[in-house]
């Protein structure tokens, strides 16, 4: 039994299982027995049965992340259960997590904003305002520390974690410069 499910996600390795809830609190299971590891629960004192807590379990089973729209976001330990720091700040209502595959970088995004963190120091290395982000699941590039963002007139954005930087831009046909003089919107 689970108090009002909100998200879940397995570990990589398909060893754990993470479960957030409505009520701002997320547990982790063993995928194999079932058995509940850890409780993680906000220090908050603010209660609230509809702040869907995300979950998500880094991709070396390292780290837990989680974050509701009450609460900042918290990064476990994923074997001992202790809280390791604190993220905070946010403007809106997170709706995506990730991780770089080598658990360096932590992107939370909401509905307009993206903000890339390196985990080791806590300290925020790129926050962008995004307005076609909407819900789109930003991910990390396997190997690097690159994510990709829509932007305007179906225009992709290629962004490095690493360094902040946009890095490429990706455009086809339909938003090209017009060459006869008319304006495309």
């Amino acid at each position: 039994p689970f108090d009002k499910a909100f998200t879940m996600n397995f570990s990589e390795n398909g060893n754990y299982i993470a479960i957030g809830s409505s009520k701002l609190f997320s547990k982790v299971f063993d995928a194999k027995t079932g058995k509940e590891l850890h409780y993680f629960k906000s220090d908050s004192e603010k209660g609230c049965d509809g702040c869907g807590t995300l979950v998500k379990i880094s991709p070396n089973e390292k780290y837990v992340f989680s974050i509701s729209s009450k609460k900042d976001g918290i990064l476990w330990n994923l074997k001992s259960g202790k809280q390791i720091k604190k993220f905070g700040d946010f403007e809106k209502r997170p709706t995506n997590i990730a991780f770089t595959a080598n658990e360096k970088f932590l992107l939370i995004s909401s509905v307009n904003q993206v903000y890339v963190y390196d985990i080791e120091s806590g300290k925020l290395k790129l926050k962008l305002d995004n307005k076609w982000i909407r819900y789109y699941e930003v991910k990390f590039q396997k190997s690097h520390h690159q994510f990709i963002l829509p932007s305007k007139n179906n225009i992709i954005d290629i962004w490095d974690a690493q360094n902040g930087r946009k890095i490429k831009t990706l455009k086809g046909y339909l938003n090209q410069q017009r060459a006869d003089g008319l304006k495309y919107d």
